[in-house]
């Protein structure tokens, strides 16, 4: 038993007052002989005893009351007390807001539970506590803020497709806490494991207790559209034939099953027009031709049958269909380059003239410059002959290209990092390259690189010009590159999909990931059709997968072009954390962990508390006793305390 008001139990010495009384209290009464009084003496002294009882009774009474009341005033807490009992404190609440979490539980998601069990948290508190309640995904919905605040910014939360980073957030939400007050995390997730990195790094606020919600019973097995890739890049010049890839993976989570072995239907919808079906097996891809389509931008979506988790069913993609670019080449003869570049406008993939794209490839007796007027791209080749690199390094500084090229003494074979962008070049291996040097503050973007971490291929912009620098030339003697199958389709890449535009319109985004909006936008329309105003040049954070339709102005003409988001893939895999790995994740930290049920929950929340008031009951007794102390301090009728004479 502890009190809040231990000064109060003072009171309890007045008890002396009631005890002193009775023991100082003296017989005030003068005898005087009288004969008729016999009578009455004989009916005292039948009743004296029973009036001792009583004085004694009542005494005992007055003392109880008195010690009763100074118990009651102190405060009195018996037990560890229930989830209203506690200190006042400051709680962090994170609601995992992830994709993951529209998963079903019952007849709601486990989104819809988890802000159920906020809901306890917050029914539970006392006047004095204070809350800040986080999503996973999206800003902060309270901050410092009483429950009933906290409660309605709960009704603001929604579920996203975004991933969760749930280590992150606990560190966060507790190094958010005051420090001159009771502390305490309270995480409420499905502890998706794939939102756990495991780091090394040690974990501050380390005495903030974390208080995690577990046991939800979920299902953990997923299928999902893998890809949806366009073989020819972002961009189509118009009639020419393209294929898209897509495929089907499986997740067998946490039973770590086998892969199914029935197939899945694949459907294609390109602008909301279904464009084409095949049934896949699971870890298979399907290849669709594109239709012949007007230019513009292009939303397109793959979708498999509902399959675990349902919001990467479907995976969205964005191209542009544009009019062949013009591209014109300076170079030696013979120049494998050239020689790409005459079968690319053969197959109608660019177009002659200028105003376009712009590749010189350094040689013998070539200009300083990129010949022609207008173009907006220009691909840059390095010299085969080393001896020629200062003449090309003057003429990256004439165009303000912010890098220069240094020999490079080692010479071997080296492969193409993340070469992915085009079909072949992972077999692709370089013999020598020039080490690429930036020339002060360079944002540039390294199109690819090789294992060994040095770029191979950069773009950027210098005088309202979108430049692409390799580190290799293409000869045969530098590499495989030149003479082989994927020479063709890597022109290609670099003049339609790097060449024309820095990366927009994109298919790479992902939920709940902040991204940077191209100058002069000015909206964005959501997948929901609800258009948001934006800055351009600010971040953007879309919360749903889907098609965005973004407006913008360029060189003083409406635009608009359409791309797609997607789920996180880290969400895609539902295996869940084992509740044993919580402390190792966090190895200085009290970590509590609760089932999913209510009073388990309650349970486990606001740790530090007082014990039961029993107050209430204390004040309830003293009733009781005062009531008894009016009947014992009441005179008796004469007719119970007086006999008649015989």
């Amino acid at each position: 038993m502890s009190f809040l008001y231990p000064l109060a139990l003072a009171a309890a010495t007045l008890v002396a007052i009631p005890i002193t009384i009775h023991l100082l209290r003296r017989q005030t009464d003068r005898r005087v002989p009288f004969p008729a009084l016999r009578y009455l003496q004989r009916a005292e002294r039948k009743h004296a005893r029973s009036l001792r009882v009583r004085d004694l009774l009542l005494l005992l009474v007055r003392v109880g009351v008195l010690l009763l009341i100074a118990a009651a005033a102190a405060g009195p807490l018996v037990g560890r007390g229930g989830a209203r009992d506690h200190e006042p404190v400051d709680v962090a609440i994170i609601l995992d807001n992830s994709a993951s979490n529209a998963r079903p539980v019952g007849n709601q998601t486990a989104f819809d539970l988890l802000r159920e069990r906020v809901r306890v948290t917050l029914s539970a508190a006392g006047p004095a506590d204070r809350f800040w309640l986080y999503q996973t995904v999206g800003p902060p919905l309270a901050l410092a803020t009483t429950a009933t605040e906290a409660g309605r910014a709960l009704e603001n939360a929604q579920l996203t497709d975004g991933v969760a980073r749930l280590r992150d957030a606990v560190i966060a939400a507790a190094r958010g806490l005051p420090a001159d007050r009771l502390r305490e995390v309270h995480l409420l997730s499905d502890l998706q494991a794939s939102n756990f990195p495991r780091v090394s790094e040690a974990n501050p606020d380390d005495e903030v207790a974390l208080v995690v919600m577990s046991g939800l019973t979920l299902d953990t097995s997923n299928g999902l559209v893998g890809t949806a890739q366009l073989a020819s890049g972002l961009n189509i010049p118009i009639g020419a034939q393209s294929d898209v890839v897509a495929s089907a993976l499986w997740f067998p989570g946490a039973s770590g099953g086998a892969i199914p072995a029935d197939s899945t239907v694949l459907r294609l919808e390109i602008d909301g027009t279904t464009r084409g079906a095949a049934a896949v097996g699971w870890g298979d891809e399907a290849v669709f031709r594109v239709p012949s389509l007007e230019p513009a931008t292009h939303g397109g979506r793959f979708e498999i049958e509902p399959s675990g988790l349902r919001a990467d069913d479907a995976r969205y993609f964005s191209f542009r269909v544009v009019d062949p670019p013009a591209a014109m080449w300076t170079g030696p003869d013979g120049s494998f380059v050239g020689i790409a570049l005459e079968t690319l406008r053969a197959g109608g993939r660019v177009a002659s003239g200028d105003g376009g794209v712009r590749i010189y490839e350094a040689g013998d007796g070539q200009p300083l410059a990129p010949t022609g007027n207008g173009y907006r791209t220009v691909i840059l080749v390095p010299p085969a002959d080393p001896l020629a690199l200062p003449r090309f390094n003057q003429l990256l500084t004439r165009i303000s290209v912010p890098w220069a090229l240094l020999p490079d003494e080692a010479r071997g074979d080296l492969e193409l990092r993340d070469p992915g962008a085009v079909p072949g070049l992972g077999e692709i291996r370089i013999e020598s390259r020039y080490l690429m040097t930036p020339s002060g503050g360079v944002e540039d973007s390294v199109l690819l690189a090789t294992t060994d971490g040095e770029p191979w291929l950069v773009r950027g912009r210098a005088n309202g010009h979108l430049y692409l620098l390799l580190a290799s030339p293409l000869v045969e003697s530098a590499g495989s590159l030149p003479g082989s199958a994927a020479m063709i389709p890597f022109i290609e890449t670099v003049i339609l999909r790097w060449g024309l535009d820095a990366g927009w319109p994109a298919t790479d985004f992902e939920a709940g990931i902040s991204m940077t909006l191209p100058s002069g936008s000015d909206s964005v329309v959501t997948p929901g059709r609800r258009a948001v105003r934006v800055d351009g040049g600010a971040p953007f954070t879309p919360l749903r997968a889907g098609l965005y339709r973004l407006h913008y102005e360029e060189e003083g003409q409406p635009q608009n072009l359409t791309f797609a988001v997607n789920v996180p893939a880290a969400e895609s895999d539902l295996t869940p954390l084992a509740p044993t790995d919580l402390a190792e994740l966090f190895p200085d930290r009290e970590v509590v962990t609760a089932g999913p049920d209510v009073s388990a929950w309650e349970s486990a929340i606001y740790r530090n508390r007082r014990g039961r008031d029993v107050a209430p009951w204390l004040v309830g007794a003293i009733i009781l006793l005062a009531l008894a102390e009016i009947a014992l301090a009441s005179p008796a009728p004469l007719a119970d305390r007086w006999e008649t004479p015989a």
